[in-house]
Parts: C-alpha cells; sequence; structure tokens
C-alpha cells in the first residue's frame, strides 16, 4: 500500500494538469450525482413512517350517486374478504375564523377508523367521543400559531365560515414525510360536510377509502370484486372509464394524480436522474481516456517492472491503486462541494434539502460505497489492462500503437454530444416556455387582477363588486365561480349529436353580465347573458361545433338555455387542448362565486392596489386575500417547466465543464506528443497561427462529428417533451445552430488556448525534449 502511494504522488507530480483534471472532474460529477441520489432516497420516505403502508391502498371513488356513499367502506370491508382495516377521508381547503384570525386551512374530514391506521396521537385533550359532529382536533404547529401559547382546549372555532365547532385535542404535526397534510381534522358525519356538491341526480362526491389487506391476500382480489360491490353506489358518466380504482398507498407520492396528496415532480426527478447517471459516466470516460493517453508516457516504468519480473497482475493491481486514490480523493472534496453548493441545488429543487445530513442515511452511505467501488474498478481496470497488454519487447522498442488517439477522440465526442444535446433542449424548454407566457390566450390579460374571496368576504361578493366599480382608475369589474386557466367544475356525459350519441366534458363557469366585457372575450354569435335573465349561458365556439349546431334557436344544454357564442380562450395551461366551455348565469344571489376580476386602466396601479383592499377588508377586516394578476398566474401554470429548464441549465454548466476539463487534458497530452513536430514545424518557418490551426484542426472534426450526432438525438427528444404540450413552439433551426455554435466555440476557445501554449514554447527546448 505503502508503494502504491508513493508511486500516486509521484506520477501525480509528473502528471499534475492530467490528475487534477480527473480528480477534479470526479469530485464535480460525484457531487451532483451523490446530492441528486441522497434527493431522490430523501423523496422515497415519503409515507413509509405510517404502520404497515406496505399493505395499505387507497380505494377512490368518484362520480354521481344517488345514495350517501359514507357506507362504503362498510359494503366493501363486509363483502371483500381480502380488506382488513378500512377508514375513509377527504380533505379541502377552507375558512379557520377564530377572534382576529381568518384564513384559508388544510382541512382533513375522517371518519373514527381513521385513527387505527395513521400515526395521529393527541398531545393534549384527547381524540374527539365517538359519533361527535361538532368537535374538531388541531395540530401542534397550528394551536401554537393561532392561541400563542393559550389552552385551545375547549375553544371555539368557525370552519367554512360558518360551522362552530369546539377543540377538544391537540395532536401531533404531520411529518414532512407525509404526503397528507393537514392543520385540522374534523369527524365525516351524515351532514357530509365539505364532502358533497349538489348535482341533478343526487350529488358530487370525492371520497378516499384507504384499507389495508388481510395477511396472505392479494390486492387482485379487491379489484375484481370493487366495481361489482360498489356499483350501485357511482353512476359512470363516460364509457370505458373507471370511477373507482384501487392504488398502492405508497404509491400515492410518485403518481401524477390530481387529489388531496402532495405529488412529487416526478419528470424533475428523472431528469436529474438521467442527467447525473450521464455526469457520472462522462467522468468516469475523462478518466480513462487521459489515463491510457498517458499510459504511453509510462513506458519506462513499466518496461522496467516487467523486465523485473513483475506479473501482469502487480501492474493491474497498481493501476487500481491509484483509481481508487484518486476516488477517496475526489469523494472527500464531493462532500465539500455539496455542503457548499447546497444552496444552489436547493433553489434548483425549489425547496430546503439539507444533503448532508442525508448522507448519514444507511442507505445513502450504501450508495456511496457502490459507487466508490464501481468508480474505481472502472476507471482503474481499463487503463491498467492496456498497459498490462504490451509485452516488455514492445515496450523497449515502442512499438506500442499510438492509434489510441482515435478512440480517445471517439471519448471527448461523446462528451460535446451530451453537451450540445443539453444545450439544445435548455433553449428548446426557455422557448416554449416564452410562447407560454406570450401566446394569446384569447384575452385581454393586460392589467387584470383577479382576487379569490374568502369568508364574509366570500358571501359578500357582489356588493365589494358594486363598490369597485365607483373607481375612476378601474374600467370593469366582474364575478365569477372560477376564472379563464382555473376553471373550478366540470361535467361529463353521454350527449346527442344529430343521430349519434357521444361522450362529452364541459367545463364550466358561472359568470355574471359583465364577465366577458371584462376579459374582452369576443362574441361571435347570439347575445350576452342579460341581469334579468335566469340559467342563460353562452359556449365557446369549439363546443358550438362540436355539438354541430347551426343555430341558437331554443337551444339548450343540460338545462341551460344557450344564447351566445364566444371566441375560444384557453380554460387551462397549454398542455391542455381548448374544450368544451359553459359561461352560465343564474342570477341567484351569486352562490358560490368565488373571484373578483378587476380590469385597470393603467393610471396609479399602487393607489388602485390599496384601494381594491382597503374595500374588501371593510367587509371582512381579518380575511387573507389572493391578489394575482393575470402574467402572473400564467407564469404559475409553468413553474413545473421552469424548474427543468434551471435544472438543465445547472447541469449542462457542469457538463460542459467536466467536458472542457478533459478537452483540455487532451490537448495537453497532445501537445506533448507532437512536442518534436511542432518543433520541426517552427524551425521550418511555420507561423505560430498556423501550429495553433493544425492542432485545433486535431479536434475540430471530432466536434462536428458529434454535432452532426447531437442534433438528431436532440430533435427527437425534445419533440417527445413537447407532446406534453397541445399548443407549443417550432422547433427552429437556429437553436440548434446557436447550439454548436456555443458549444464548439467553447471548445475551440479552450484548445487555442492550449495550443497556443504549445505553439509559443522555444523551438530549441521543443527539438531538446524528446
Amino acid at each position: 500500500m505503502n508503494t502504491a502511494f508513493k508511486a500516486f504522488i509521484r506520477n501525480y507530480k509528473k502528471r499534475s494538469v492530467i490528475y487534477s483534471i480527473t480528480i477534479g472532474g470526479f469530485a464535480i460529477s460525484m457531487a451532483v450525482f451523490f446530492f441528486i441520489v441522497a434527493f431522490i432516497i430523501n423523496e422515497k420516505k415519503v409515507d413509509k413512517h405510517i404502520p404497515n403502508v406496505e399493505s395499505m391502498y387507497r380505494m377512490v371513488t368518484r362520480g354521481f350517486v344517488k345514495e350517501s356513499p359514507l357506507d362504503v367502506a362498510e359494503i366493501a370491508q363486509n363483502t371483500i374478504p381480502a380488506i382488513d382495516q378500512i377508514c375513509v377521508y377527504t380533505k379541502e381547503y377552507v375558512m379557520f375564523d377564530y377572534e382576529k384570525v381568518s384564513e384559508k386551512i388544510q382541512l382533513l374530514t375522517v371518519d373514527d377508523r381513521f385513527f387505527n391506521m395513521f400515526p395521529v396521537i393527541a398531545k393534549r385533550g384527547s381524540i374527539w367521543s365517538e359519533g361527535s359532529k361538532n368537535e374538531v382536533l388541531i395540530t401542534e404547529e397550528y394551536a401554537e400559531k393561532i392561541f400563542k401559547g393559550d389552552d385551545p382546549i375547549g375553544k371555539t372555532v368557525i370552519i367554512g365560515g360558518k360551522h362552530a365547532k369546539q377543540v377538544v385535542g391537540v395532536i401531533n404535526n404531520p411529518t414532512k414525510y407525509s404526503s397528507l397534510q393537514y392543520q385540522v381534522i374534523h369527524p365525516l358525519q351524515n351532514d357530509l360536510f365539505n364532502v358533497c356538491w349538489p348535482g341533478r341526480n343526487g350529488g358530487a362526491y370525492k371520497l378516499n377509502t384507504a384499507f389495508c389487506l388481510s395477511p396472505a391476500m392479494n390486492v387482485d382480489t379487491v379489484r375484481s370484486h370493487l366495481d361489482k360491490a360498489l356499483g350501485r353506489y357511482t353512476l359512470n358518466r363516460l364509457k370505458d372509464r373507471d370511477n373507482n380504482f384501487v392504488q398502492a398507498y405508497s404509491e400515492i407520492y410518485f403518481s401524477n394524480a390530481f387529489d388531496e396528496h402532495r405529488h412529487a415532480n416526478v419528470q424533475l426527478i428523472k431528469l436529474l436522474t438521467y442527467i447525473a447517471i450521464v455526469i457520472l459516466l462522462l467522468a468516469i470516460l475523462n478518466y480513462i481516456n487521459l489515463s491510457t493517453a498517458s499510459n504511453l508516457e509510462r513506458f519506462k516504468e513499466v518496461c522496467i517492472r516487467k523486465t523485473n519480473g513483475a506479473h501482469n497482475l502487480e501492474i493491474i493491481r497498481q493501476f487500481l491503486s491509484e483509481s481508487f486514490m484518486a476516488c477517496i480523493i475526489a469523494l472527500v472534496l464531493s462532500i465539500g462541494l455539496i455542503a457548499l453548493l447546497s444552496p444552489v441545488f436547493s433553489t434548483i429543487l425549489d425547496q430546503d434539502f439539507n444533503a448532508i445530513k442525508q448522507l448519514g442515511d444507511m442507505k445513502m452511505i450504501g450508495m456511496v460505497i457502490i459507487t466508490f467501488i464501481f468508480v474505481g474498478l472502472i476507471t482503474g481496470i481499463v487503463p491498467a489492462l492496456i498497459a498490462a497488454s504490451y509485452s516488455p519487447i514492445q515496450l523497449l522498442h515502442h512499438r506500442v500503437k499510438r492509434s489510441g488517439f482515435a478512440v480517445r477522440s471517439i471519448f471527448n465526442s461523446i462528451q460535446f454530444v451530451v453537451t450540445i444535446v443539453l444545450i439544445i433542449c435548455l433553449l428548446v424548454i426557455n422557448e416554449q416556455i416564452e410562447y407560454a407566457k406570450t401566446k394569446d390566450y384569447g384575452f385581454n390579460k393586460e392589467q387584470l387582477l383577479s382576487i379569490r374571496t374568502e369568508g364574509k368576504a366570500h358571501e359578500q361578493i357582489k356588493s365589494i363588486a358594486d363598490e369597485l366599480k365607483k373607481y375612476a382608475a378601474i374600467d370593469d369589474v366582474t364575478t365569477s365561480m372560477g376564472i379563464p386557466l382555473h376553471v373550478e367544475f366540470s361535467r361529463s356525459g353521454r350527449m346527442r349529436v344529430e343521430n349519434d350519441e357521444i361522450d362529452f366534458m364541459l367545463g364550466e363557469l358561472r359568470v355574471d353580465e359583465n364577465f366577458i366585457q371584462t376579459y374582452k372575450i369576443p362574441l361571435l354569435l347570439g347575445r350576452n347573458v342579460r341581469e334579468e335573465d335566469w340559467n342563460t349561458g353562452l359556449i365557446n365556439e369549439t363546443c358550438f361545433k362540436e355539438l354541430e349546431w347551426k343555430n341558437l334557436d331554443n337551444k339548450r344544454l343540460w338545462g341551460t338555455q344557450i344564447v351566445g357564442v364566444v371566441k375560444d380562450f384557453h380554460s387551462r395551461s397549454l398542455n391542455n387542448k381548448i374544450g368544451n366551455i359553459v359561461l352560465r348565469y343564474e342570477n341567484a344571489d351569486y352562490n358560490g362565486y368565488d373571484y373578483i376580476t378587476v380590469k385597470m386602466n393603467g393610471q396609479a396601479i399602487p393607489e388602485t392596489m390599496a384601494h381594491i383592499k382597503s374595500v374588501i377588508k371593510e367587509f371582512d377586516p381579518y380575511v387573507n386575500l389572493d391578489f394575482k394578476f393575470f402574467d402572473e398566474r400564467i407564469n404559475l401554470l409553468y413553474h413545473k417547466e421552469e424548474k427543468q429548464a434551471k435544472a438543465i441549465r445547472f447541469y449542462a454548466i457542469i457538463t460542459i465543464l467536466i467536458s472542457l476539463m478533459g478537452l483540455i487534458g487532451m490537448v495537453e497530452f497532445a501537445s506533448k506528443n507532437k512536442t518534436k513536430e511542432i518543433g520541426i514545424r517552427k524551425v521550418s518557418g511555420a507561423h505560430i497561427w498556423q501550429v495553433i490551426l493544425h492542432l485545433i484542426k486535431t479536434f475540430g472534426l471530432g466536434g462536428l462529428a458529434a454535432f452532426i450526432i447531437a442534433v438528431p438525438v436532440a430533435y427527437y427528444v425534445m419533440n417527445k417533451w413537447l407532446e406534453n404540450f397541445a399548443y407549443k413552439t417550432e422547433i427552429s433551426w437556429w437553436i440548434f445552430a446557436l447550439a454548436g455554435i456555443i458549444a464548439l466555440g467553447i471548445a475551440f476557445i479552450t484548445v487555442g488556448w492550449q495550443s497556443w501554449k504549445a505553439a509559443t514554447r522555444n523551438p530549441v527546448e521543443a527539438l531538446r525534449y524528446e
């Protein structure tokens, strides 16, 4: 071991540039790799704190029902023998009022069996008594925030703006590793508080049923009996669409369902995983590339050892020892880089994540050990086998083929392929985000402010709107349930069109008579709704075309008289096609309307904002309001894509850095290998720029080949990514050209700088070098 260490130090001194580059590349790539692995392991901990989570599943029941679905759990447990324990829960965002506090909270509504399956513990007080309707539990953190150290037990709070409830217990906070977050827990009873929305055929319900399997039972048994057991409770509205489905509870966090649970950004995790692996592989390629190149300088060392009787196994052992020593140094440096770059990583992930603390996790320690062994073996064994394959006679007569430069050029080209692909991906994603933010959404979003009301302000929304209309800097005001880009209600069912019956989806916005005027949505046919109307509506042109109507004479859509057709506007992000939309007006005391939209005229905006807030505060002094201009709302729609762009931008920089480090090493080696040739050229009258061009040409062909390979790869990858958008930008030729110019430009500057150093050396020293 001591001999190997001395050999490593000796070789490092002789080839300090190459060794520094390989170790630096390893350190950077390991830091990125370990951070991402630590993040993924941390994400995998979500919901693992729940007892028996491996045998727990979630059964989701959605749809219209004619009876109360509270018996769903009993029916499932009594008719499906595979179910051991079961409970029902749902979560909503509702208003919480206590004295001067009025804010929206996460309310979890559960039945009594919930506490048998989930780790909820009463820290003070107790869990409510069986059959209670008016008692609630509050988490420790939220109790401290609201009651400021006072004992909350026995205090009366208002839930949902009108329901008086008594606090009977303070419970533990849901851990950060729980996908189900809440501040208050409320009992689920026959009043179906916050579980039911009225419908024509009963109620529209959304209930989650969690259950544990009996020992040695299979979940497929539950799936096979589910629809039969619950069929009379749900009415499927679309053909081939299951209203009931079963999902492993441990998979909820990593699913893309729109429900009560927190969910991981699966796309970002996949992206980070791919890039981390690629970066680690690039560092490995760098090491192998530079090590095999430097082997040609170690002829005498290997030759002397073999001549003195060293076996191939000893040569291999020496190279492996050097590789592991380099990995140990890189590993130590990588931990320092993780600590240093943690704020950058946390910004990319958009969450506070302590990677250093995560390194103490046993799974993480195991991953570090496996990665260390794998990298050490791979990076050591390849150069070792090449060096051991030379015979002493070949080494003494310098008959070793130097054509390995071609293989090393291929390695460099692979690095440039990855770099150019990442740059193209980054440019396309940025282009799509810019396209999404600047696209015409079918309404005028300039100076358009939307305000989501809560509590007393929500109950007096019409009065607030009337008061705001009086202000000179406000052009128009409208109230609605939902707004463009945030449709809160939709229906589905069968619709007869001509002589055919089709599956029909309809998004619904409830509006007043000022809606299309405020949003500047063009009216294409018919008239606008009027204040004196009752249950009339406007449909968009997509809906008009799908229904194949020729006119609006006596046309009704699911009970609503349609009086006009408006131009299409986007009701959701550009990921989705424009669907069927109805703007429905009831003239029925504005029940359920939750948004006020204000069209400003652009004058004195700060003063106007202050006036709006003061007006609303007059109606509800303690309300917390959600104020957003539509430009902000559009930006939020593409937050996920912007995080992806941030991640790619950061890792593209890392990839370019690693590629350039490898390139510097290769130019360093090539210039040394061509020292005699450079000296002869200069003595023969060659100018410095001619020598530089000669060296650049050596690497230029590889860079050009990399660009030719990278273009179709990036085009395919970005085409697949853009399939997530119904409306998307074109992948223009200039994106590929710019990516090539950036990557090759950086490479040529690097090669040119190294080549200039070699070309400006004294030719006498160059000729004397060998």
